[in-house]
């Protein structure tokens, strides 16, 4: 017990005198914590993977969670359509180069900062960018990303309007994921630079200081965006849409919500209208006379059916068109009898 208690003793003074020397406890490098990503290294993996030995025969490669400090030696993987690199300590977009043919990078979890001039200029195939939970401060260089379509940036640090302008050089981006930034500055600001992505469907804000300041948010949002199908945390419904529309049309403020109580009205009675002409629709389909392949009427239980429900069926005339289709199911049934195999043919499609 007493050599126990003179260790423990021991350690409490070590641990205290080197809190007072400000001693680094642990001090991470390069060499000793991540891993390089060499030619020897990337063969191993595919075979590992049950991939091809050839790298340029590989269209995906998975490099998530290994620790690599940096994108190296995939010159020779000009295959590639997908490459999944998250949860390393990547801080550069540099190394993507070869990849000409590259459709999707998912990148999230790591180091990146900014996107270097010249490192997406080849990869105007790209349609999918994740870079989610990195360190990326603004948006630029990516003119040269023609055929982008989905672009997730949550949980970087964004701080204004100014820093994300850059995407009105990618006019084809469809999803657009800016949540859990710093974004801060107007509605005129951000509306403008919105404007500018027409294909513009999927719009994620939520965790910004900006949409706190914006009065009426997602209606300002729907009415403006005409292509907008999903903001955040739920879709935008057609009944919606139409709300904000006319509360939007009609200047906001209480003008704007009458104008979304009448709108509302409109499309209840519109609902309702609908509604009726099913049903009358599904009514005259009950009271149809039917017919059998020959033409004739096939006669009914008078116990399944009103003498209201009889009269009306006797009532209604036939469309002209059933009429002379009738006539002429007769005319060719006429003819079948000794004519032939075209004619045969001909009576089975009027059928």
């Amino acid at each position: 017990i007493s050599r126990t208690r003179n260790r423990h003793e021991t350690e409490r003074s070590f641990c205290f005198c080197a809190s007072d020397l400000r001693l680094p406890v642990c001090v991470p490098t390069r060499n000793n914590f991540t891993m390089e990503m060499t030619k020897e290294w990337l063969k191993k993996h595919c075979k590992e993977q049950h991939q091809y030995g050839t790298p340029a025969l590989n269209d995906k490669l998975y490099l998530h969670f290994k620790g690599f400090h940096a994108i190296e030696n995939l010159e020779e993987y000009t295959g590639l359509r997908a490459l999944f690199v998250e949860g390393n300590a990547i801080d550069s977009l540099d190394g993507l180069q070869a990849l000409v043919n590259l459709k999707c990078l998912f990148m999230q979890q790591n180091m990146v900062s900014e996107i270097e001039e010249g490192v997406l200029d080849t990869l105007t195939e790209l349609s999918n960018i994740n870079l989610s939970n990195n360190n990326v401060k603004k948006l630029e260089n990516m003119q040269n990303l023609t055929s982008l379509h989905t672009l997730q940036l949550a949980n970087n640090f964004l701080s204004s309007v100014a820093a994300i302008s850059h995407l009105s050089e990618c006019p084809s981006i469809s999803v657009l994921d800016l949540s859990n930034n710093k974004i801060d500055g107007t509605w005129e600001e951000l509306s403008e630079m919105l404007l500018t992505l027409p294909n513009l469907s999927v719009l994620y804000l939520q965790g910004n200081p900006i949409v706190n300041k914006i009065r009426f948010y997602r209606k300002n949002l729907i009415a403006k965006l005409a292509k907008l199908t999903y903001i955040d945390d739920r879709p935008v419904f057609p009944a919606e849409r139409r709300c904000a529309e006319a509360w939007f049309a009609a200047g906001g403020g209480p003008a704007g919500l009458e104008a979304e109580r009448e709108e509302r009205v409109k499309m209840q009675e519109e609902k309702q209208a609908q509604e009726d002409r099913q049903f009358e629709y599904m009514k005259r389909l009950c009271n149809r006379k039917q017919f059998d392949s020959n033409g004739e009427v096939i006669p009914q239980n008078p116990d399944d059916e009103s003498e209201d429900d009889e009269e009306s069926a006797d009532d209604e005339e036939e469309p002209e068109e059933l009429v002379a289709a009738r006539k002429k199911l007769a005319h060719l049934q006429a003819r079948a009898a000794g004519a032939g195999q075209q004619e045969h043919i001909e009576l089975i499609q009027a059928k």
